[in-house]
């Protein structure tokens, strides 16, 4: 982490930033007492009596009490994955690529999860970290689907949209 206000412009420039959770005074200095949240991002106030507060882009937070900020992307962030050796039916290994949009929730409820579950102990989430977490499911899942079909029927496609739904 930087020491200092952070430059949001620069920050959320990066495609590849997904969430971060920043201190107070990575936030505000002592002329700048609030934080418009820009465009494309959601954020949680974290007051020091323990107190959370949505803030929506285009509004602002203030400097009172604030500990820290947690910013989270709310456009789908796309994914791609490459799995290998998933066996067919048949015995046969396959090669999938699936690609697929993920967002995250705009609603307290779901910020408060993200940072529990995802963010856990480190500051920051990329574009990597999601694909990392999405990947294990991901593959149980195509694992499922293709044990069930022959190899044929996975290669020509048949069924996509089942896969679709599964995934």
């Amino acid at each position: 982490m930087q020491d200092g206000p952070i430059d949001f412009d620069v920050f959320r420039s990066v495609p590849e930033h997904v969430a971060v959770i920043l201190p107070a005074e990575q936030v505000f200095s002592l002329l700048q007492r609030s934080f418009s949240v820009p465009a494309g991002w959601v954020a949680m106030a974290s007051r020091a009596n323990g107190e959370r507060a949505l803030v929506r882009a285009g509004d602002s937070v203030d400097a009172a009490e604030l500990t820290d900020l947690l910013l989270v992307r709310s456009t789908p962030i796309p994914l791609e994955l490459h799995e290998m050796h998933i066996p067919s039916a048949d015995g046969y290994q396959c090669h999938a690529e699936v690609r697929l949009s993920v967002g995250i929730a705009g609603e307290p409820a779901d910020l408060e999860s993200f940072r529990a579950t995802v963010l856990g102990s480190t500051d920051r989430v990329t574009v990597d970290t999601l694909r990392t977490l999405v990947q294990w499911q991901c593959r149980r899942a195509l694992v499922q689907f293709a044990e069930k079909r022959p190899a044929a029927d996975l290669v020509d496609g048949k069924d996509r949209e089942a896969a679709s739904a599964l995934i």
